[in-house]
């Protein structure tokens, strides 16, 4: 995983050298040439400031470990710029990360003449005190001390200034000579090679770049890592900290830098996890069957099968060498106690996945509960939806191996089977049409173990099938029709009492209720009872020797499925001259 996105940096020439990183800073304070105030001014055109691509950053490790810099460059939090805090009897302002901020501006007089004056007007007590008294009235929304925060001197940012990158480097490369010297005085280990380049480095000491955007799933908001050794067990062979994955800063901060642009353009949260896709080269928004996996409207989840034959017959042709050469790759992440965790990692060809999204719309194609029609392909995550009560609910591993088995043409988890089972029993026994997406997802179970050798699961009624749990549900959905028929409204009908029962063990209920329908059917006009005696007789044909006396997991999600696609074909194919005798 650490290779593709140092290879996906390598293609799109994401800049990834360390001392650098986009930040976005909220405020400036002004002054004029001599330093003399001028106020506070917020910056950008939005609430969030004015972003920058590349600014001088020193690692969270640098601010806060022993003898570390403890500020930012030429930015920092308003708090400790102004010397600013809302509650100082409880967070007083750090007053030591002012003066290394202001040390660090006396350091790039030399190169960046204007920092003088903005070392005269942050050096002056009552200019602070008027600073803090502006800040405090700008808004909404109102600004805090923990928003980020630059100088302007004239009509120029210093951040901005064309001789800030070359200082920084110098300064950047001083302080790392520093702590490598200092590291060395504590025995901690020299050159070693780059895990990810195969170079020989002196490997960073911890990995300070964090990635972020995980935080509605577990992360941090200041966020994770990826890379992190803390413990002693962790450890091997008297390695400390990130050498134990050795890796030069810059081969650190270019994995990073890719996970989090990665994260930005590509994340997609799915429940509990996210999941981040991408390619080798670069796919167009057409071509990429991610999207029709998650995000597809009804008309693109539509021809998806059709877009992926096309691209696969063009791939085979070798009209599209831009595809068939082409690789993706994915990850599945959430966060966990400041760190990273990577729930999922699969990588394979472009054409490999091209027909495993084929395949996952196909499996999960069949009828709505009215036999009129193929239901509309579900998204992703109306799959998903149909197996919790509440999004919220579904677990992330689940969520994980539901998408592996998407881009991977990889078996449905039983898992997700057994859950999809219990939210539709609940339907049927609350008279209430299931969520399609969940049945979708039982046939497609099916579909992938596939364990009877019969031909793949159709989305209509399987009047063929071979296994005797798909025709007892199939049974007792006729016996639920025809006891309405007979009878109409009862309150607690057939599937509310013996649904359940039935579907565990047929046995001991299926024979009792053929013996009752035929009180039924004598209520019933000759016709009509004719036409249910013979539905009753077909099913009942397929049972062979005798009914099991209990179903496993595997075969009540078949009675559920014989069930559903019963109902839904006697709805769509019944009679018109019997339309309202057997309707239900």
């Amino acid at each position: 995983m650490l290779h593709a996105l140092l290879g996906y940096a390598q293609r799109t020439g994401l800049h990834a050298e360390p001392g650098f990183s986009p930040q976005t800073i909220r405020w400036a304070i002004c002054a004029d040439d001599d330093g003399n105030y001028l106020g506070v001014v917020p910056l950008g055109s939005d609430k969030k400031g004015l972003a920058f691509r590349l600014l001088p950053t020193q690692a969270q490790s640098a601010l806060v470990g022993k003898g570390g810099v403890r500020a930012q460059p030429l930015w920092d939090t308003v708090g400790s710029v102004l010397l600013w805090s809302k509650d100082e009897k409880r967070k007083p302002p750090d007053r030591e990360r002012h003066d290394n901020f202001l040390l660090l501006l006396r350091s790039a007089t030399e190169v960046i003449p204007e920092c003088q004056a903005a070392v005269t007007l942050l050096s002056d007590p009552d200019v602070l005190g008027r600073a803090r008294a502006d800040i405090e009235k700008q808004g909404p929304p109102a600004a805090r001390p923990e928003d980020k925060m630059t100088v302007r001197i004239g009509d120029r940012l210093l951040v901005d200034m064309a001789a800030v990158p070359a200082w920084w480097r110098e300064h950047y490369r001083a302080l790392q000579k520093a702590r490598e010297s200092t590291g060395k005085s504590r025995g901690e280990n020299g050159a070693m090679l780059d895990l990810l380049t195969g170079d020989v480095v002196t490997p960073a000491y911890t990995h300070d770049t964090k990635i972020k955007g995980l935080a509605g799933i577990g992360g941090l908001p200041q966020g994770d890592a990826l890379v992190s050794f803390d413990k002693a067990a962790f450890t091997s062979f008297g390695l400390e900290k990130s050498r134990n994955a050795a890796m030069a800063e810059e081969s650190a901060k270019r994995y990073a830098e890719s996970l989090n642009h990665l994260i930005q353009t590509n994340g997609r949260i799915l429940a509990g996890a996210m999941v981040v896709p991408w390619f080798k080269e670069g796919v167009a928004a057409e071509d990429d069957p991610f999207t029709w996996i998650v995000e597809a409207p009804e008309h693109t989840a539509r021809i998806a099968e059709a877009r992926a034959a096309e691209l696969l017959e063009a791939i085979r042709k070798g009209t599209r060498p831009d595809l068939a050469g082409n690789r993706y790759y994915a990850v599945t992440l959430s966060g966990a106690a400041g760190r990273v965790m990577v729930r999922d990692w699969i990588e394979g060809e472009f054409e490999e996945l091209a027909a495993a999204v084929a395949a996952w719309f196909t499996d999960l194609a069949i009828v709505w509960a009215d036999g009129s029609a193929l239901a509309s392909p579900p998204k992703f995550m109306a799959v998903v939806g149909a197996l919790v009560r509440e999004l919220k609910d579904a677990p992330a591993s689940l969520v994980a191996e539901l998408w592996r088995a998407a881009a991977r043409r990889k078996a449905v988890p039983r898992a997700a089977l057994a859950r999809a089972l219990g939210r539709a029993r609940l339907a049927f026994l609350a008279d209430e049409s299931p969520r399609v997406a969940g049945l979708a997802l039982i046939k497609a179970y099916h579909t992938r173990i596939n364990s009877w050798g019969y031909p793949a699961m159709q989305p209509y009624l399987n009047e063929n099938h071979p296994d005797v749990a798909y025709h007892a549900g199939r049974l007792l959905a006729v016996l639920a029709r025809l006891q309405y028929a007979a009878l109409g409204e009862v309150g607690a009908g057939v599937v509310q009492r013996y649904y359940i029962a039935a579907s565990q063990t047929p046995a001991l209920v299926l024979g009792r209720l053929i013996g009752n329908s035929k009180n039924h059917l004598s209520k019933l006009d000759g016709g009509l009872s004719f036409w249910f005696e013979n539905r009753i007789a077909e099913i009942v044909g397929r049972f062979g020797d005798r009914l099991p006396r209990t179903l496993d997991l595997e075969g009540q999600s078949l009675f559920a499925l014989g069930y559903y696609q019963q109902l839904a074909h006697d709805r769509a194919s019944r009679p018109a001259a019997k339309e309202e005798a057997i309707n239900a």
